[in-house]
């Protein structure tokens, strides 16, 4: 079960202007996998921070990525026969 008040002061260190925090912010946001994404959408959309929500929609674009890539990965492992499959 994820904490929703830590994704929501995650979110508001990502914010932070010395990257090598906002970095570590990103890198744990990203350790939760496809389970954050509807609080970071959530978090997106009560945000009135431009620089922030672009921020946000990158992170959610690369967490749906790499969960789709290990998707695919996985289904490739198992023999990748059933297209439909690779394909859902």
């Amino acid at each position: 079960m994820i904490d929703e008040r830590e994704i929501h002061s995650l979110v508001k260190l990502l914010d932070d202007p010395d990257l090598e925090i906002s970095s570590l912010i990103e890198q744990k946001l990203m350790s939760y996998g496809g389970v954050v994404v509807p609080f970071l959408e959530n978090e997106w959309e009560t945000c009135f921070d431009a620089l922030l929500q672009q921020k946000l929609e990158n992170l959610i674009s690369r967490i749906q990525f790499d969960v789709v890539k290990k998707e695919l990965t996985t289904w490739y492992a198992n023999g990748g026969e059933d297209l439909l499959d690779g394909v859902f």
